[in-house]
């Protein structure tokens, strides 16, 4: 069991390697977003766009990415909203853009989990500083971390600290939140559902 955990950590590890790089940007302004992207990829991030809070939930949750950029003032699901339902179970740093000059929007999205805020306008040059500081912050967690401990029992194998799981290779989602116990005679969830 031991030697599947410590493997399952260095796929882990590798895994973060790779990705790295990887932003998710989230807005409705499709010219705004254009603009962004293509200066980021110069800069050597490769960047994934959605133009609304649900898409951009969806694609959060999936875990491939580093770093999310938010906007606030989207149509159906505000940035706020969908900053909300990502930190039910997601840690992704999140960055979050704000066309209002009202302080309010910056202090719940900062309340909700927010790591950062950007007022537009702002030049690309100070989105990607911005990006890269939120990224050197999030990376300079020990290696060591309970992050990147598996716990592998038969074909369950947990992330407690990711608040994720799979049975058989295939995602569980968590009904429950949970938190690692110091004793594992208690279940850490009480309710799985096969996703």
């Amino acid at each position: 069991m031991r030697a599947t955990t410590v493997m399952m950590g260095d796929l882990y590890l590798k895994k973060m390697a790779a990705m790295k790089s990887k932003v998710l940007l989230i807005d409705d302004d499709i010219e705004l977003v254009g603009m962004f992207k293509e200066y980021l990829e110069q800069e050597g991030f490769e960047v994934k766009t959605v133009h609304d809070g649900e898409a951009g939930t969806a694609e959060a949750f999936t875990g491939l990415y580093s770093i999310a950029i938010l906007d606030v003032m989207m149509p159906r699901m505000n940035g706020l909203e969908t900053l909300r339902r990502i930190r039910t179970s997601s840690q992704l740093p999140i960055l979050m853009l704000t066309g209002r000059g009202d302080d309010t929007d910056r202090i719940v999205g900062l309340e909700l989990g927010a790591d950062d805020y950007v007022a537009k306008p702002c030049t690309p040059r100070e989105l990607t500083a911005r990006i890269r500081a939120i990224l050197r912050r999030a990376q300079s967690v020990p290696a060591d971390t309970s992050q990147q401990t598996a716990i592998t029992v038969g074909q369950l194998t947990m992330w407690p600290e990711q608040r994720r799981a799979t049975w058989a290779s295939t995602k569980l989602r968590c009904g429950v939140q949970f938190a690692p116990e110091p004793s594992m005679d208690r279940p850490a969830s009480s309710r799985i559902s096969q996703s």
